[in-house]
């Protein structure tokens, strides 16, 4: 069932996935990506711009683009941080702090370096459903323009403010915003980060005399689907995007996957399922007939479709201990290793992923309040008080309910992004193989779904996709190497037209607090074999 009026479901993406000849990782840059190129992934070399005005001059100040209107509220030099913008150790380079809205309730925050400016703008994504500010370079990790204070970030809260830490559950899966709001409800889906972006420019114009030459966006699992939505509806928005973990799909990902998983993780009085021990046991059992044996991904399961484990090898039964899996168990892991599907046995959604199982408890609690906050007022004109996520229908008629009114507006999974390319634009997606949140194949099936729609040679020429073995979702640590900088050979590839070959993935932490690099994988795109 299409999600949208000419444009792939993600059904349909899954079934031509799985028709397809066999993805690889590559090992080498093949003939076909005969784009990339040698020569070192560096960033061009832009003169520093200083200030043309004092940082506090642009407090109170009021910006119209357009028909909107946004006012700087406040705007402050910082040369220490400590998390606040107020004090603590010395930040990389100072840089002026400034916090503002965008009528009618858009927030936004900026750092914009007063030393160092390289000429680039920075926006970071926002994960869950958002309602905070933060700044915080995502898939950046060892970028020097970064680590250097060089580049003006940005962020945004989507419009909404959810009250509590940013990392508290509630705080990031609470879909109150959305009752009885569809202004809201628009900024949370596209709109907040455009005009943010649009803004930003017209800010930093102010203040350096000059707008970016360059604008990228970060952002992973909700910073995902909102970095898609520059290249699918607003082109004009970034230079470069790099999407991780992307929610693509946010309605069938909340409202049935995360169903799916709480129905087969969670018991109905709120108690897991399976303990840690047993988790353990049946991830053990994943990675010894699963994990590869030899090369780089030694110890990591390289392609999580190439694993066809039973659950039922470490049954009671079979297998007794204090670890071991009731039948009932085994039942249920099966169940989520096939993925949501209607009782016909029509698939409805992707599966976990072998290899991603001792994540699975850490993350079922976020689960549970991620389906009542979207399917309760996201998805409902006429907001409903409760829900019983245990009775949640799992069929196909079900799913086009929930898809029918806001599928269009809050999902990005429009293959079609020509006027994107049209302009220059470079998009580098990446998704760890052992997410336990968002399944990767989720990924797999949108690449291939925009080759298909704009052919591969075209694809080939703006966009990439990586594919990490043995991380969680976002890069969450995991047992693989879940740290890499993909601003670098975006930029490069943006600013110098070199396209990005394998990445370097890295460990930091391993034998002595911030130790980095202490572990490398070399991480190569993923790729259709022809």
């Amino acid at each position: 069932m299409p999600v949208v009026e000419g444009r792939l479901s993600f059904t349909a993406m899954k079934t031509r996935a799985r028709r397809a000849l066999a993805w690889l990782l590559a090992i080498a840059v093949a003939a076909g990506l005969s784009a990339m190129s040698a020569a070192p992934a560096q960033a061009k070399d832009l003169p520093v711009m200083k200030p043309v005005m004092d940082c506090t001059a642009l407090g109170n100040m009021l910006f119209k683009v357009g028909d909107d209107y946004g006012r700087v509220m406040y705007a402050k030099p910082v040369t220490a941080d400590a998390g606040d913008g107020s004090a603590g150790v010395a930040v990389a380079s100072p840089y002026c702090l400034i916090k503002g809205h965008i009528a009618p309730q858009v927030a936004f925050e900026m750092h914009l370096p007063m030393t160092a400016w390289t000429q680039r703008m920075f926006f970071n994504g926002c994960g869950g459903f958002c309602g905070y500010l933060r700044v915080r370079a995502v898939a950046a990790t060892g970028c020097p323009e970064i680590e250097n204070g060089q580049i003006a970030q940005v962020s945004t809260d989507l419009g909404h403010t959810s009250y509590g830490s940013e990392n508290s559950l509630w705080t990031s899966s609470d879909g109150i915003f959305a009752a009885n709001n569809p202004a809201g409800l628009k900024d949370y889906a596209d709109r907040a980060v455009h005009v943010t972006a649009v803004f930003a420019k017209a800010i930093m114009k102010k203040y350096y005399g000059a707008p970016p030459a360059y604008s990228y966006f970060s952002g992973c699992s909700d910073g995902g689907r909102e970095a898609m939505m520059s290249p699918q509806r607003h082109p004009e928005d970034f230079d470069g995007v790099i999407s991780g973990s992307a929610g693509l799909d946010l309605i069938t990902q909340n409202a049935q996957f995360d169903a799916w998983r709480v129905q087969h993780l969670l018991k109905r009085d709120g108690t897991k399922l399976l303990t840690d021990e047993q988790v353990a046991t049946l991830h053990k059992g994943v990675m010894e007939e699963c994990a590869a044996r030899s090369g780089q991904f030694e110890g990591l399961i390289e392609d999580p479709r190439t694993c066809h484990y039973d659950a039922a090898k470490v049954g009671c039964d079979r297998k007794p201990g204090p670890g071991c899996l009731t039948p009932d168990q085994v039942m249920h892991m099966k169940e989520l290793y096939r993925g949501p599907h209607d009782a016909a046995g029509h698939e409805i959604y992707f599966p976990y992923p072998y290899g991603s199982e001792l994540g699975w408890n850490a993350q079922i609690d976020g689960a549970d309040l991620f389906v009542k906050g979207l399917v309760t007022f996201l998805t409902s004109r006429k907001p409903v008080d409760d829900l019983n996520v245990w009775d949640m229908p799992q069929t196909l008629e079900q799913k086009a309910i929930y898809l029918r009114e806001l599928g269009g507006e809050l999902n990005s999974v429009d293959p079609k992004m020509d006027a994107f390319k049209a302009r220059g634009g470079k998009l580098i997606m990446w998704h760890p193989w052992a997410d336990e949140s968002v399944p990767p194949m989720s990924t797999v099936a949108y690449y291939q779904s925009v080759r298909a729609t704009m052919g591969p040679r075209a694809t080939d020429e703006f966009m990439r996709v990586y594919m990490i073995p043995g991380v969680y979702h976002c890069g969450n640590k995991g047992f693989g190497r879940d740290r890499v900088d993909f601003l670098s050979p975006l930029m490069a590839w943006v600013e110098d037209g070199v396209a990005p070959g394998a990445v370097t993935a890295s460990v930091i932490g391993t034998e002595k607090q911030g130790e980095r690099n202490a572990r490398k994988l070399s991480i190569a795109p993923l790729r259709l074999d022809k």
